[in-house]
């Protein structure tokens, strides 16, 4: 068994669309981080790579360069996804939990817990996705949105 955490922070910004777990939503805000903004993946993605001993999932792609420069965050999980598969490894579950204040994301939970399922290849009731509109930690102010993902990997047998 391998085990893995993954903390991730953004900023509101006017400038992108808002995209969590794979899923756009319409709050009339993004974030300000990654190609996409997508925060929720990346730390799923931080997760995943730090369970398997390769560091931080940002620093597996180059996002400078013109491979991965306009590639979004999801298709960049299915990347790594398919790395684990092929080093043997299977992802037993994921725990994610999703904070900012005065976010309602609620209505959103179970098309963002399928998305991440089908970009992992794993079956849905494998996450825990939890979703709060109140910060659980202290941020740098209030536009902050933080994703926090615990995740298991075992060696496939």
């Amino acid at each position: 068994m391998r085990i893995g955490h993954g903390i991730v922070c953004a900023q509101r910004t006017q400038a992108r669309k808002l995209v969590l777990g794979g899923v756009y939503l319409e709050p009339g805000f993004g974030l300000a981080i990654m190609n996409d903004g997508d925060l929720l993946l990346a730390a799923v993605g931080d997760a995943l790579a730090g369970a398997a001993g390769l560091g931080n999932f940002v620093s597996l792609y180059d996002l400078t360069s013109p491979d991965f420069k306009h590639a979004s965050t999801r298709s960049l999980l299915q990347m790594l996804a398919t790395s684990l598969r092929s080093k043997g490894l299977r992802t037993v579950n994921l725990d994610i939990s999703l904070c900012g204040r005065d976010l309602i994301f609620n209505a959103y939970r179970d098309d963002m817990q399928a998305s991440i399922a089908d970009a992992l290849g794993i079956d849905a009731t494998r996450i825990n996705l939890k979703l709060s509109g109140a910060l659980l930690l202290p941020a740098r102010n209030d536009s902050d949105v933080l994703a926090l993902a615990t995740a298991l990997l075992d060696d496939e047998h």
